[in-house]
């Protein structure tokens, strides 16, 4: 069975299973919009509360409400392809389920930012513009399956990030075509615009914002779908390598 055969009856096993997912639990295709207002809700009230000396906490404070967010999403994810189901209350239970383990990775990422901001310091120019951009795009292939393994694999934050590299060495092509389908459908419905609807101040019309939102609840449902592929997309490769799903699909 050659690269290609795989890849197509991969997807096909995992499309079925996130048909399924969706059917029994099609209310999670919304969610994404409860999550999106409590990111901007939480972002006033913080800039509202945290201001003058006390501006300074307000970087971390965003981080853990972040962090929380992240961790309710992702535990809505687990539960969906854990046990086929779906609760609002797995919403409220999630803010802390997950919220060390996403505050971790987080603060290696900002650990990070100022390794890169202090080479920048010293390099400048052209040669960390180059740097930026490879590390950008190496960052958005190696880690990209970063949310999955959070949530399906027991591994410490560290682990974690480590893994990340593993799976995508072994499964790159499996992985990153689908994601490619998927990164392009959300662009296309919700993109730049997403940042625009809003923005309900903005002095746009009516209409306008209108169309934003009614743009992002359709890429919100796309996006929750996509969340459940890579779910699922997930868990199959990273239990199985292709000879093994070649021999199980002959028994």
């Amino acid at each position: 069975m050659n690269i290609l055969t795989d890849v197509l009856l991969v997807n096909k096993e995992v499309f079925t299973k996130t048909i399924k997912s969706i059917k029994d639990n099609w209310q999670v295709l919304f969610v994404g919009i409860v999550y999106l207002f409590l990111g901007i809700g939480s972002s006033i009230i913080v800039s509202r509360l945290f201001i003058g000396p006390l501006r300074i906490a307000s970087g971390l404070v965003l981080a853990l409400v972040e962090s929380a967010i992240i961790s309710s999403y992702i535990f809505v994810l687990y539960n969906v392809l854990s046990f086929n189901r779906f609760r609002w209350s797995d919403v409220k239970n999630g803010f802390t389920y997950f919220i060390w383990k996403v505050y971790a990775i987080l603060f290696m990422f900002y650990l990070g930012s100022i390794l890169l901001g202090f080479i920048g310091n010293l390099f400048g120019g052209l040669i960390y513009f180059y740097l930026m951009f490879f590390i950008t795009i190496a960052s958005f292939i190696v880690l990209n399956p970063l949310p999955e393994a959070m949530y399906i694999k027991t591994y410490n934050p560290w682990e974690t990030v480590l893994y990340c590299f593993d799976f995508i060495k072994e499964n790159w092509i499996n992985w990153i075509l689908p994601n490619i389908i998927f990164f392009i459908v959300i662009l296309g419905f919700s993109g730049s615009s997403l940042l625009n609807g809003i923005s309900l101040f903005g002095g746009y019309s009516l209409v306008y914002l209108g169309t934003q939102m009614i743009g992002y609840i359709i890429g919100s449902i796309f996006f929750s779908f996509g969340m459940i592929y890579r779910g699922h997309l997930f868990t199959m490769l990273s239990t199985s390598n292709r000879r093994k799903r070649q021999f199980m699909r002959k028994v």
